[in-house]
């Protein structure tokens, strides 16, 4: 879309030396990570080895090449979810469905997701986030408050979950809530007990649901045969978690980072203005250049070769960087190995 005006200026890499020091010991939790100095780090990781090495967190390594972070993302034999795909883990964390589970196992849970993300389903709701965006708007902009974060972009995406997973209006506020203490306090107890919060919430609905079913996301869950018997409670509470926690936290991230770009940048108002069609690319380029997720750690299961770099069983971690009786016993039986990850920007 930007292809003759970038969206995202070039920065130097000269003379920095957070950019240097973490080029050479990555450490994706580095506070000195602000945009500049990432991309910086990313320039010189695509510039160096494909897979590069970095002793933060035990170590692990990083994937920084386009085709490699496919090739690890796709063989889930070799490249294992079921060890936890955040590292270091958070302690006291249940593995989450269906992102933390390898093969058939992911298969089977990932239906479940995209029962409720049919076109269908989504297409249904299109009036109501319509209407949402312009109420939320329009109380933000007639408001005192200008934290646009937990007024706008927050507020979005969190209702429209709610919506979707038959919540309605009255959890509202329960999930600004959960969606606040994720935001600012990730990886923190205070975090595990905002889930353990969300998880009541969920338990509450999901045996109303069984008393009285309705039509919604819910009532699919608590009815649903899963390989020939019904969801256990705590894969219930697990789904809805991950559905509630992926679906806004990724959103609030991509929408306030690219309003603040574009407050930042008033020649690309001035574009956007001068050019409506311009607009219609906006999302796409906003997610490429300024993705929510950083990184997804993978665990390497056995001994193997990736662009030429070797990753030995038992070797530590390993980090791509860009850009029940339905579930058999070997899918959460990991072997320790080396992890690997991705971040954005590979080419």
């Amino acid at each position: 879309m930007y292809s003759d005006t970038k969206m995202y200026s070039d920065t130097k890499m000269d003379g920095d030396v957070d950019a240097e020091r973490l080029a050479a010991n990555f450490d994706h939790l580095d506070e000195k990570l602000g945009d500049e100095v990432l991309n910086q780090v990313y320039r010189r990781l695509l510039a160096g080895c494909p897979v590069a090495k970095t002793a933060a967190h035990d170590g692990f390594a990083l994937v920084t090449r386009y085709a490699d972070v496919v090739e690890v993302e796709k063989d889930c034999t070799r490249f294992s979810s079921a060890q936890g795909v955040i590292h270091p883990p958070h302690p006291g964390r249940d593995p989450s469905i269906p992102i933390e589970f390898d093969g058939p196992a992911h298969i089977a849970y990932r239906k479940l997701f995209m029962e409720v993300l049919s076109a269908p389903r989504v297409r249904g709701i299109v009036p109501y986030l319509r209407d949402l965006t312009e109420r939320v708007l329009d109380a933000f902009a007639e408001g005192t408050d200008d934290d646009f974060v937990q007024k706008v972009a927050v507020q979005i995406p969190v209702r429209a979950v709610g919506r979707l997973l038959g919540f309605g209006e009255a959890a509202n506020e329960q999930l600004q809530a959960f969606a606040a203490t994720v935001l600012e306090h990730a990886g923190t107890p205070a975090m595990l007990e905002a889930m353990r919060e969300l998880d009541a919430l969920a338990s509450t609905h999901l045996s109303q649901r069984r008393a009285r079913p309705r039509d919604d996301y819910l009532t699919t869950l608590v009815q649903t045969d899963f390989g020939g018997r019904p969801l256990t409670e705590d894969e219930l509470r697990n789904i809805v978690r991950s559905f509630v926690f992926a679906g806004f936290e990724t959103t609030a991230r991509s929408i306030a980072s690219l309003v603040h770009h574009l407050v930042t940048h008033p020649e690309l108002q001035a574009r956007m203005r001068s050019d409506p069609a311009s607009i219609e690319g906006i999302v796409e380029e906003g997610l490429r250049l300024f993705p929510p997720v950083h990184t997804m750690f993978r665990t390497v299961t056995a001994p193997t070769t990736l662009h030429d770099t070797s990753l030995a069983e038992g070797s530590g971690w390993c980090c791509s960087t860009p850009p029940p009786t339905a579930i058999p016993s070997s899918s959460r039986t990991p072997r320790r190995s080396g992890r690997i990850g991705r971040t954005p920007g590979s080419t």
